[in-house]
């Protein structure tokens, strides 16, 4: 697929990068937007049992990731992490525009990934994994070994949750 979105998610450097591109594919897809939201990441630990990848605060303007899992996906598979990144900001992002029914947001999650970036992209593998409606019997399997850690693993204390600054600058460019 070349539109374009491919090679911004390889270039971007960071979470605020990442999430204009999620916001330029859900404006260009889907003709929703929205502004003025903020990140935070927490560490909201990971074990083989489950977590949380992250969360969106109704009727705020909050988005929180699990930094154990980001952390997780960094050190353990640095060539996959703007994808994990990427889907997860995207999920949550959906949430802030109005879709809030879980099944539905992941069924759409995985049409969005798989129309802009192609059935074999990370992106949309990852997105399969937690569509239970897209029948990729691969796709939780890769998902697992991503995300999950080895056995025994144990994440750092927890911490206060952290803010990241200028995460959405284009809302609110009278903040410096």
């Amino acid at each position: 697929m070349e539109n374009g979105y491919a090679k911004r998610l390889d270039d971007a450097k960071d979470l605020t990068r990442l999430f204009d591109i999620v916001k330029d594919l859900v404006e260009d897809m889907l003709g929703r937007s929205r502004a003025g939201l903020m990140l935070g990441l927490a560490r909201l630990g990971l074990s083989p049992q489950g977590y949380l990848g992250g969360y969106f605060v109704l009727g705020s303007n909050a988005i929180v990731l699990n930094k154990d899992v980001l952390d997780h996906v960094r050190a353990a598979y640095p060539e996959h992490y703007n994808a994990y990144a990427f889907n997860i900001l995207l999920h949550e992002y959906l949430h802030t525009v109005g879709y809030l029914d879980e099944g539905e947001l992941r069924a759409i999650t995985h049409t969005l990934t798989q129309e802009t970036f192609g059935s074999d992209h990370p992106v949309t593998t990852i997105a399969a994994a937690m569509d239970p409606t897209s029948g990729d019997r691969d796709a939780p399997a890769f998902f697992r070994s991503l995300a999950m850690p080895p056995h025994g693993f144990k994440p750092p204390g927890r911490g206060p949750m952290e803010i990241v600054r200028g995460f959405d600058p284009d809302a609110t460019p009278y903040i410096y």
